[in-house]
């Protein structure tokens, strides 16, 4: 059977995982123009004045780490492809493919995508690890790939999870197991979350490695940030300057903002970036009538003035 196909597949929603603008969610809605009362709610966290932005280039990954993926492929120079698409690349940009497995690696982007199409029916393979177990998977795997985890955010993981149902004649019900678990942790720049920037695992059946992606630049500090205050962030919610989004989107006269976090923002996965930058994101409740709905919305930072 060829299950060509399908590893593009795994591959593309790998790729399209990271890109995932998590946790913006739903439609875009609009705040009432006039009259909208905007109130936090007591232990809001509070920010600092200032936050640092960064300019970014290309990332040289480690011949560890290169080796190990070429070897858990069984790649050889004869399985060398062209890039996916109309992705950028480089001389030192290289790409694997075999029937059920893929490899692709830019420096230029500083990313790298490993993807394994596996027979997730295989009865005689043991279930796949539980999240929490995939989590602790990774977390060995980057210790001896030689990743420093205190370079990443484990406070802010988001997970995935996979299953298959099949009839069991035999005990005469369906049975269903766990075919994959994913993990994708978030890369921390000064401290705080990126949007799309850091690594995505999923182990499959047996605990095998079904996938594994990273994103990550060099990075230096390129500037400053500012923060508004509480009142003038309410008054740029007012005057339409922050993007929000709803899951069922309503028109609120009212909004009660209980989180709020700097995140890092850049270029798409696979995508050339030169800058990193950071944004407010703010989530809580919206109100209109007797009607409630959860928001999130995310707001751009002006530049510090130069003193």
């Amino acid at each position: 059977m060829n299950i060509f196909p399908k590893i593009w597949f795994v591959y593309w929603m790998l790729f399209a995982g990271l890109l995932a603008e998590i946790p913006y969610f739903g439609e875009v809605f609009e705040v009432s123009a006039a009259g909208c009362e905007i109130d936090w709610k007591n232990g809001a966290k509070k920010l600092p004045d200032t936050v640092p932005e960064f300019a970014a280039k290309d990332h040289h990954f480690t011949q560890k780490t290169i080796e190990y993926f070429k070897t858990l492929g069984g790649f050889r120079e004869k399985d060398r492809v062209p890039a996916a698409g109309n992705l950028p690349s480089r001389k030192d940009s290289r790409d694997y493919a075999t029937e059920t497995r893929r490899l692709s690696i830019s420096p230029l982007t500083g990313c790298l995508l490993y993807s394994f199409s596996q027979d997730d029916v295989d009865l005689t393979l043991a279930e796949a690890p539980t999240v929490e177990e995939a989590k602790e998977l990774l977390k060995k795997l980057l210790a001896d790939l030689d990743i420093e985890l205190a370079l990443l955010d484990f406070n802010h993981v988001r997970y995935t999870s996979g299953t298959h149902t099949r009839f069991d004649r035999s005990a005469g019900k369906a049975v269903m197991r766990r075919t994959d678990s994913g993990v994708f942790v978030p890369r921390l720049y000064a401290g705080q979350p990126a949007s799309k920037a850091g690594i995505e695992a999923t182990y499959g059946l047996n605990n095998e490695l079904i996938g594994f992606s990273i994103c990550w630049r060099d990075v230096r500090v390129s500037g400053q940030r500012e923060i508004p205050s509480r009142a003038e962030i309410a008054r740029l919610i007012v005057a339409g300057q922050a993007t929000a989004f709803m899951q069922n989107p309503i028109r609120p006269n009212r909004i009660l903002i209980d989180r709020t976090l700097i995140q890092y923002d850049e270029a798409a996965n696979f995508r050339v970036a030169t800058t990193v930058t950071p944004i407010l994101f703010l989530s809580g409740i919206a109100e209109v009538d007797e009607t409630k709905e959860n928001f999130s919305m995310y707001l751009a930072l002006p530049k510090k003035a130069e003193e």
